[in-house]
């Protein structure tokens, strides 16, 4: 119970008991011994607090699968780009009738520091991916290049065993990781 009202409740009993002991008429004594009900204190309103500006500040990490696909003499190959939100980056690819299956096919080989496989480190900075990916110890590939939506083009500058500049187009895979 709200304190005021309890001593407002007290001062008024105590009050009218003084004056009953004054003599008082009765209609006065009943009236000021009664208790009175709190003010109603009105309903709270709604007030808008004011939503902050979204920021398009763009992303320093990455958690996805980065795909593309390659027709080959023997048919379709795709190759994989797994990127982990800590900075390690891992290629690698499989033939396969469709995307999906070839994915299937490669995911368990995508880990960072599979030495079976091309790995390495990335860095994300204002839309742009660099990463150099290394065959065991050998850097094998410095690739650099724009993320934009769920498309990465890059440009990967082939160390070994042939040196070569290719540009590459990736297709964000929405099926992995």
């Amino acid at each position: 119970m709200n304190t005021n009202l309890v001593q407002r409740t007290i001062s008024l009993f105590l009050l009218a008991i003084l004056l009953a002991a004054c003599g008082s008429p009765p209609a006065a004594t009943e009236a000021l011994a009664q208790p009175t009900s709190p003010p109603e204190t009105p309903a709270p309103t709604a007030t808008q607090t004011p939503l902050p500006a979204p920021t398009s500040t763009p992303p320093t990490e990455l958690d996805a699968v980065f795909y593309r696909e390659i027709e080959t003499t023997s048919g379709k190959r795709f190759d994989f780009l797994r990127f982990w939100p800590d900075g390690n980056v891992a290629l690698n690819g499989a033939a396969g009738a469709d995307v999906q299956a070839a994915y299937n096919s490669a995911r368990d080989s995508l880990t960072p520091g599979n030495s079976n496989i091309a790995t390495g480190t990335y860095t994300l900075k204002e839309g742009q991916v660099t990463f150099t990916l290394k065959v065991v110890n050998d850097v094998w590939a410095e690739a650099t290049g724009a993320l934009e939506g769920g498309k990465l083009n890059l440009t990967a500058k082939i160390l070994l065993p042939n040196p070569a500049t290719e540009t590459w187009a990736y297709a964000r895979a929405v099926f992995a990781p």
